[in-house]
C-alpha cells in the first residue's frame, strides 16, 4: 500500500513539475513575442525617419 501511494505521489509531482515548466515556457515565449514586436516597430520607425 505504501509503495503504491509513493508511486502516485511521484507521478503527481512529475505532472505538476511538467505543468509548471510549460507555464513558465509560455510566459517566456510571450515575453519574446512582445520584445520582437517592439523591435520590429522601432526598426520601422527608424527606417521611416531616414526616408523622409
Amino acid at each position: 500500500m505504501n509503495r503504491a501511494r509513493a508511486r502516485i505521489y511521484a507521478y503527481l509531482a512529475l505532472i505538476l513539475l511538467i505543468r509548471w515548466r510549460s507555464a513558465k515556457q509560455r510566459k517566456v515565449t510571450e515575453a519574446l513575442k512582445v520584445q520582437s514586436k517592439e523591435g520590429i516597430m522601432a526598426t520601422a520607425l527608424r527606417v521611416g525617419k531616414q526616408q523622409s
